[in-house]
């Protein structure tokens, strides 16, 4: 392949990412072809991987920079992320770890893991939500049944709704509770992901050398 073939095919494979990002890989792509001459044009492409493998990469960083970049790293990517859509990051981030020489077989086996965890995710959840709505249900019936006792004791009614009210303050305390840990959980999972595609492209650029 050609070097005005690669950039071609890459810059296609490019075009969602903003231009500088674009023209970032053009520059990077076409030094390593001119250092190397017309004649070893193939030895480049293929020590860079095909064009949608290294697009792949290329956009993989660029999701990791934009939504896991440390306060303290020393990167030419400094705006705030554009968009909060951390499934589309982590979908880029495991297809940049698949383009990496080592990665599809690991991929896959991600894949499995996030797949059971996901439906042990789902099912954890609606256990909950049952719970939670059983529960709401209760204390519901709890203070409507105290309202009804305020004509025969007094005491007893007041006791009632006091129970009711305490019951539905926990339930949406534990709902609320839930759906924090589940915000808070996916740029976790996102890092980390972020940090083994990372180390594993360090690994890689370590034996290439």
């Amino acid at each position: 392949m050609t070097k005005k073939e690669y950039i071609y095919h890459l810059k296609n494979r490019l075009r969602n990412l903003p231009i500088d990002e674009v023209e970032s890989a053009v520059d990077y792509v076409s030094e390593l072809f001119d250092e190397a001459g017309e004649e070893n044009a193939e030895e480049v492409a293929r020590d860079l991987g095909s064009p949608a493998k290294f697009a792949a990469q290329i956009r993989a960083e660029y999701a990791i920079n934009q939504h896991c970049l440390p306060e303290d790293t020393t990167t030419v990517y400094r705006e705030k992320p554009k968009s909060n859509n951390g499934w589309k990051t982590l979908a880029l981030i495991l297809l940049g770890i698949a383009a990496l020489p080592v990665g599809l077989p690991l991929v896959l086996v991600l894949a499995v893991l996030i797949f059971v965890a996901v439906v042990v995710g789902v099912c954890l959840l609606f256990a909950l939500g049952c719970v939670l709505l059983a529960g709401f249900i209760a204390v519901c019936s709890l203070v409507y049944a105290g309202f009804k006792m305020l004509t025969v004791s007094l005491a007893s009614g007041l006791m009632s709704i006091g129970l009711g009210l305490i019951g539905i303050s926990g339930v949406v305390l534990i709902a609320t509770a839930a759906i924090y840990l589940f915000i808070k959980l996916k740029p976790i999972v996102i890092n980390g992901f972020a940090n083994l595609y990372n180390r594993l492209k360090g690994d890689k650029e370590h034996v290439d050398e």
